[in-house]
């Protein structure tokens, strides 16, 4: 019988509790949350197996002397600079606390408003110079002495997004179940509510630009939708795509989500008009949703945390290139949010919502350098571009991102004959070139292993037929 280390046991068992976590979770956000509890018990003993949370190495970034950890009552759900300090907005108890040293600024007591807010922003100058976070029916104020106003607004809902329009009028979606979007004032302290999102669930971000609202829906009506606030019309920007958040960085709108539940995708648009949709890896040791974005913005000139990746930004806006994205390191936990703080980048974490044992994790915040950002490297990922999918000939599949690991390796599959065509875009800036033709063959698997570095690649195939293919990454 041939041996097995333990090791080798435990990726086993996270490799399959990680499938069997993503398809029962698929299941419970099919049904709109339903199920979420039974799902907790019926998974509980598969979950034993898994080591201790105190034992686990859930970051990969080597402890040195520059790391610092800072542990809080409940997950992290918005970090933002602020008057010398780094403020820290979590969930779960609502607080709000400063660093450092660690302090409660505010945690509510009053009930129906605390808990769960998502989001938070920083209001410029003009003689406002605050930060406003949206919580549970409630907006709260950080004003420049670190005191902390409320605004109250019963019946909003949990607080997934907020956008600045000007310095003193803000617009804050109120709760990604009843898709409620109210203009608060943060000065004179009133409010509005001005629309109510088309049917479905819209997901945690808002982007205001140009006299318009953006925002994504992450079940029912999914895709990416528009509300123009001068004529009050809703319309949808992109169609079957589950968004889980967006934002607006580097003179770009982005946003994050799958394709049913298999293709982890991000979104870009410069214009609001165009939306370029791309293919990212996921972390294979990320088992399940683990790195499933819930609030993720991008911060630092950007840096972007998605589904067990951390991709920096190249620009390249000026020059009249699209900006792109680019893996520098991988994470093994839900980063939630990450900013920058004194020179370092601060990595706000989850208490692991998904979890089953859900006592095993406070919040927590941890200071890293740069330098061991990129010691940390990457993991292996896959990415799924077509699973078992019809297509037309000459169909072209999505760009997939795949810059930064230095094996990639392609499975391609057909159940008819053809002509497949590899395109590469070396830098991300769409210039698309033929890397590679390949001829296929019926029912046969075909195995290719790529060379070089390059930012993203898609495929054509020239035939009509059902096709499989994927991604295989390695470091």
């Amino acid at each position: 019988m041939t041996s097995i280390s333990k090791r080798d046991l435990e990726k086993v068992l996270e490799e399959v509790f990680g499938r069997v976590l993503e398809e029962k979770l698929a299941e419970v956000w099919q049904n709109g949350g339903a199920g979420r509890e039974a799902l907790r018990e019926e998974l509980r003993p598969l979950a034993e197996f898994r080591a201790p949370y105190e034992q686990r190495d859930w970051t990969r970034f080597k402890k040195t002397g520059n790391a610092m950890q800072i542990v809080l009552p409940s997950g992290v759900r918005r970090m933002i600079p602020y008057k010398g300090k780094l403020v820290i907005k979590t969930g779960g108890t609502g607080g709000l606390y400063t660093y450092p040293p660690l302090k409660e600024l505010y945690v509510p007591k009053e009930p129906g408003y605390y808990r769960e807010g998502w989001d938070g922003m920083y209001v410029p100058g003009d003689g406002l110079d605050v930060l406003a976070f949206v919580e549970y029916n409630a907006i709260e104020v950080v004003k420049p002495d670190l005191s902390v106003d409320i605004i109250k607004i019963p019946g909003a809902g949990d607080g997934a997004g907020c956008a600045i329009e000007d310095p003193r009028n803000a617009y804050i979606y109120s709760s990604h179940w009843n898709g409620r979007i109210y203009r608060v004032n943060l000065e004179t302290k009133t409010y509005e509510l001005i629309t109510t999102a088309p049917p479905g669930t819209l997901s945690r971000g808002l982007v205001y630009s140009g006299g318009r609202l953006y925002a994504g829906a992450e079940s029912g009506e999914v895709g990416i939708w528009e509300y123009d606030i001068s004529t009050g019309v809703w319309s949808k920007k992109v169609a079957d795509i589950h968004i889980f958040g967006c934002d607006w960085v580097a003179k770009a709108f982005w946003a994050w989500g799958h394709i049913d539940y298999k293709k982890r995708v991000i979104i870009r648009s410069t214009d609001m008009t165009t939306f370029e949709v791309n293919i990212v890896p996921q972390v294979l040791t990320c088992g399940g949703w683990m790195g499933r974005p819930l609030q993720m913005r991008a911060y630092a000139g950007a840096l972007f945390p998605f589904y067990g990746v951390i991709y920096a930004l190249r620009e390249g806006v000026d020059d009249g290139f699209v900006p792109t994205i680019y893996p520098i390191c991988s994470y093994v936990r839900d980063i939630v949010d990450l900013a920058i703080y004194n020179g370092m980048l601060a990595l706000g974490y989850d208490e692991l919502f998904w979890t089953l044992r859900r006592d095993l994790a406070p919040g927590s915040v941890e200071l890293v350098s740069f330098s061991e950002l990129l010691r940390a490297g990457l993991l292996p990922g896959q990415a799924i571009i077509w699973d078992s999918e019809s297509i037309d000939a000459g169909d072209t599949s999505l760009p997939v991102v795949v810059g930064g690991w230095s094996r990639k390796t392609l499975m391609f599959l057909s159940n008819v004959a053809g002509t497949l065509t590899i395109e590469t875009d070396i830098v991300g800036d769409g210039d698309w070139q033929t890397y590679d033709t390949i001829s296929i063959s019926a029912d046969t698997p075909r195995w290719y292993m790529f060379t070089g570095d390059f930012a993203r690649l898609r495929l054509s195939f020239d035939a009509a037929a059902t096709v499989t293919a994927k991604m295989m990454l390695q470091p």
